[in-house]
């Protein structure tokens, strides 16, 4: 499997209140909807994903991070989960750091016969920031992607076990 992060865009989470006072959490919230596998030929599949950087508020709403006339930076960070058995010698973010504010885009790819789970953390502006699952409306520590060219990428978020 290849693993690369594409650079073109940016956690514990900075906080702020908005408006009506209630505070908000900095997140990193994974666009699945415009995410779909591609088959770049025979033997080779690969998916890209933009993160994008938004507001969590107590009541689990999203709002744009560019309301509050701050460019957030994103930094990616990647690793292979233990006992995969996978090709080690692709290429993953350790880290990557986006080019353009309040993003970043990440590229995964895999090749036929290989599997591969990449564990995915998050920081924004330098602290550790939670990745949002769309489908539960909860944020998490850590977005796992298991890779395989017959399934593709399927996500699954977890958090680190309390100490």
């Amino acid at each position: 499997m290849n693993w690369w992060c594409g650079t073109i865009g940016p956690g514990v989470m900075s906080t702020r209140n908005n408006k009506k006072g209630s505070a908000t959490r900095l997140v990193v919230v994974p666009n699945l909807k415009d995410a779909k596998p591609f088959k770049r030929s025979a033997t080779f599949k690969e998916e890209t994903v933009t993160y994008d950087v938004k507001h969590l508020d107590s009541n689990g709403q999203l709002t744009s991070a560019n309301k509050d006339a701050t460019d957030h930076s994103v930094t990616l960070t990647e690793k292979f989960t233990d006992g995969d058995k996978g090709n080690h010698d692709v290429k993953i973010c350790t880290p990557c750091e986006s080019s353009a504010p309040n993003k970043i885009i990440d590229t995964m790819g895999v090749n036929s016969g290989k599997n591969d789970s990449v564990v995915k953390r998050f920081t924004v502006d330098g602290n550790a920031a939670r990745v949002y699952d769309p489908a539960t409306k909860k944020a998490y520590d850590f977005v796992r992607v298991d890779a395989s060219f017959k399934n593709g990428f399927v996500f699954t978020y977890g958090n680190d076990p309390k100490q």
